[in-house]
């Protein structure tokens, strides 16, 4: 769901991974990191990785277009057929 239960998991996914940051740095030596905006939190973690790793962070926004249309053209969330 989208609940409180949803926001503890990935609290505790961003805090693991960025815990173990240097291990999966280590462990396998990527030149780029690829973090995708499901939710923003995650860039964190795979930011620290790509610096131990001292390999090219990018972060992919993908949201940015049903956002667009919501906001700027007063759209419902909802979409009717």
């Amino acid at each position: 769901g989208n609940g409180v239960g949803r926001a503890v998991n990935m609290a505790a996914f961003c805090r693991k991974l960025s815990s173990h940051a240097a291990a999966v740095a280590e462990k396998y030596k990527p030149e780029a990191v690829i973090a995708s905006s499901t939710y923003p939190f995650d860039s964190y973690p795979a930011a620290k990785i790509a610096k131990y790793a001292r390999g090219k962070f990018y972060f992919e926004i993908h949201d940015l277009w049903p956002l667009t249309q919501i906001e700027i053209y007063g759209l419902n969330k909802t979409i009717h057929t």
